[in-house]
């Protein structure tokens, strides 16, 4: 199924359930009407995103502006850059003291 974005994201869109069909690969995106992609719509959009496995699925080789294509590998770039954060809870610190028999 083919995505047609809007001129503006988000437009209309729900766009996390649009990320969660993008990353079960089944949805193609239409970036040929966007016009403006601002950086946080981008976040929501592409998050979890791999632009090397998902590029078929994003739809950039197809029409697309050239800012549009800047936009996204910057986000993606600024992406790699960032550290990953952990999903595994820390632990608390206990604060046990030993019995003395």
């Amino acid at each position: 199924m083919i995505i047609q974005l809007p001129a503006i994201l988000p437009g209309e869109l729900d766009l996390v359930d649009i990320n969660k069909k993008l990353r079960q690969h089944q949805i193609i995106l239409d970036w040929s009407s966007v016009i403006s992609a601002p950086e946080s719509q981008l976040e929501i959009l592409l998050d979890g995103i791999d632009l090397g496995k998902d590029a078929d699925w994003l739809g950039i080789d197809g029409e697309i502006s050239d800012h549009i294509a800047n936009d996204i590998a910057n986000y993606t770039n600024n992406q790699k850059n960032k550290p990953k954060k952990s999903r595994t809870k820390k632990q608390k610190a206990t604060k046990l003291t030993p019995q003395i028999w």
